[in-house]
């Protein structure tokens, strides 16, 4: 039995794609070969890590999850964020904002139903937001042109989304970057369980 590597997310809907296709296009344009864009059928908000975990595991995962109750809600994507800093900025990612209460709840009880299967702690509180670029190797995340494209691009805010169901995805390693395949959908309504 091998190991397969969970997480818990959100998936963007398609009306949620043009403001960062453009985001990536802009900044490329700026900074080309700077970044490595995520293709964006894989972008997703993510709720939980689960890490490295067996199959007995995913079963327990999909089980607990059934049991989660929650509500639908709606976000949209508004700003640039820069992860660790806006000065080495190796990460880029769309803020996340709209109805923040109902998606931090969800995030908590997503939370509490997997961490005692798969007891992973994220070192930082939870910071809902949508990875669009990561830097490539051996690039400067300092350089002078980096921070003329962040001054001349940012992310307009984009349409309302609603967000009715979350999935549970495993991640496998391809040679184009990480593949996310759905193990199963929960929507919101149909929960099991109670608050």
């Amino acid at each position: 039995m091998s190991d397969v590597r969970c997480f818990a997310a959100v998936k963007l809907p398609p009306e949620a794609m043009a403001p960062l296709l453009q985001l990536q296009e802009a900044m490329e344009k700026e900074a080309p070969d700077f970044y490595r864009w995520n293709s964006l059928d894989t972008v997703h908000l993510t709720l939980f890590f689960m890490g490295e975990v067996d199959e007995d595991q995913v079963d327990e995962a999909i089980r607990r999850l059934e049991m989660v109750k929650w509500s639908p809600f709606t976000l949209h994507l508004e700003g640039l964020l820069m992860f660790p800093d806006k000065n080495t900025p190796k990460v880029l990612a769309a803020d996340v904002r709209g109805e923040d209460k109902v998606l931090r709840s969800l995030q908590l009880k997503v939370h509490d139903a997997l961490y005692p299967v798969a007891p992973h702690v994220e070192p930082k509180a939870f910071a809902p937001h949508v990875t669009v670029g990561r830097l490539r190797k051996g690039m400067p995340g300092y350089a002078k042109v980096l921070k003329r494209a962040f001054a001349k691009n940012s992310l307009a805010a984009g349409s309302d989304f609603k967000i009715e169901s979350f999935t549970l995805f495993k991640s496998e390693r391809g040679p184009e970057g990480p593949n996310h395949i759905a193990l199963r959908e929960f929507k919101c309504g149909e929960s099991a369980g109670s608050d």
